[in-house]
């Protein structure tokens, strides 16, 4: 099982226990493993990437839902000091302050895209903080 498999068992597990009646999400298409035909037939069914982990489908306050886009603790967001060259399946040359790769950056467009629709999305770094991200929304 992978790690942020993991935090989707915690954060799924804690909402039933303490909300039950509220809906959400996982997104299991983007980082499990498929067949070849699963594999396929979700790509063909959604084209664009970068969709986040997890849906909570409530409006709160001036937001229509929350996303949120799962991390693990150990994983950076944030280029920590500049690449002396482009690394390996990426497009350019990260300095700091960028996003630390390709794959985060395009699914930090993806959150800025949502938030431009009335979406509250953001990151979860961890299920500590993915927890109070939810119980901070659900307040709203």
């Amino acid at each position: 099982m992978r790690n942020e498999d993991q935090i989707y068992l915690q954060l799924g597990q804690w909402l039933q226990s303490q909300h039950p009646k509220i809906p959400f999400h996982f997104d299991l298409g983007s980082g499990g493993v498929l067949t070849v035909g699963m594999a396929t037939r979700n790509k063909r069914m959604n084209p664009i990437t970068g969709w986040p982990d997890f849906c909570l489908p409530v409006k709160r306050g001036d937001y229509s839902g929350l996303w949120i886009e799962i991390k693990t603790d150990d994983e950076v967001l944030i280029r920590p000091k500049d690449a002396k060259k482009i690394l390996k399946d990426e497009t350019k040359l990260r300095l700091k302050g960028d996003w630390f790769n390709d794959h985060i950056e395009e699914q930090a467009e993806m959150l800025s895209e949502l938030r431009k629709q009335g979406f509250c999305a953001v990151f979860g770094v961890g299920f500590d903080n993915c927890l109070k991200i939810i119980n901070e929304y659900l307040k709203s």
